[in-house]
């Protein structure tokens, strides 16, 4: 009987230990996507609305650790020059990204100036834990915006 249960045992253990390092699986940056969207023209001070998203386009689950946001924003100007201070709470929130699905982010900003403008924006979120947590920094297309 001991011989048995010892099997079962062994079984059960080989099953647990396969699980878990399944689950520390880390992907590379290939499988994700990151988009930025808005409209092509804006008005002078009327809120500029750009919506980013960061899609898993791989065939496995992932748990991803980030701060308040997933998404930091970027505006600059005709001259390259950065013209929001996008600032983000650094609490550790941890989001669940299905294969093929995906995290959507907003972020307005009211432009003062006439000109064309490039916005673009930057996901920015660990998968993992202690030793085995990989960085990821992942880009998304830039866009051109004009402000009349």
């Amino acid at each position: 009987m001991s011989k048995k249960y010892f099997v079962i045992l062994a079984i059960a253990l080989m099953v647990v230990i396969t699980g878990c390092s399944n689950k520390s699986k880390t992907p590379d940056e290939s499988s994700f996507s990151a988009t930025i969207t808005a409209t092509n023209s804006s008005e002078v001070n009327k809120d500029l609305v750009m919506g980013a998203s960061l899609k898993n386009i791989s065939t496995d689950d992932y748990e991803l650790t980030h701060a308040g946001g997933v998404f930091y924003f970027s505006i600059k100007d005709s001259q390259g020059k950065n013209v929001n201070q996008f600032v983000m709470t650094l609490p550790a929130i941890r989001s669940n990204l299905k294969s093929q699905d995906e995290i959507r982010e907003q972020y307005s900003h009211k432009l003062d100036t006439p000109g064309v403008y490039e916005i673009s924006a930057i996901a920015k979120f660990s998968i993992g834990e202690g030793n085995k947590e990989k960085k990821y920094v992942i880009n998304t297309n830039t866009m051109k915006v004009e402000v009349k």
